[in-house]
């Protein structure tokens, strides 16, 4: 009987099990390759550049660039208490704003970019000074505004999704 049963277990692919059960081990503690965004990432860094500077050319015409066109984008400026939804909403308030000032100077600093592993998402958290020279003769000037700002890429180019601007409460 006890003959029976060893001739039974050698009989069993122990050795197979072993060889299936040692690979799906290896398999699964193996480390997933690691996604480089480096190249996405300096692009999101000039991206914000040429941002900065066109709030800084106080001119309109190059919007359909930075921003999404979408009725789902939104914008949180330093003086509104809740965000402007919607890329028209949006393209009529920078209007406005352009039209009121003579100068704006829009400086970004620090930038913090993480971009998902698909690359066509990018989230950045920078901090940035901003002033703003009204033509009724008043300057306003804000430093140290902590920005959020939600990008796409879409048919290869950054657009903006959200952006949040906001100054810390004394």
């Amino acid at each position: 009987m006890a003959i029976d049963l060893i001739n039974r277990f050698l009989r069993f692919p122990v050795l197979e099990i072993l060889i299936a059960f040692l690979l799906i081990t290896f398999l699964a503690c193996k480390k997933s390759p690691q996604i480089n965004t480096e190249i996405e990432k300096q692009e999101v860094i000039q991206f914000i550049k040429d941002y900065s500077s066109f709030v800084s050319s106080v001119n309109i015409e190059n919007f359909d660039s930075y921003w999404n066109k979408s009725d789902l984008v939104s914008y949180i400026p330093l003086e509104r208490d809740s965000a402007i939804i919607g890329y028209k909403e949006i393209v009529n308030y920078f209007k406005n704003q352009f039209n009121e000032v003579n100068s704006i100077t829009l400086k970004i600093f620090n930038p913090v970019v993480w971009v998902s592993p698909t690359k066509s998402e990018a989230l950045v958290i920078f901090l940035s000074s901003k002033n703003l020279q009204l033509k009724n003769g008043f300057n306003l000037t804000f430093q140290q505004v902590r920005n959020s700002m939600l990008l796409t890429k879409f048919e290869g180019k950054w657009k903006i999704i959200s952006l949040h601007e906001s100054v810390r409460q004394r």
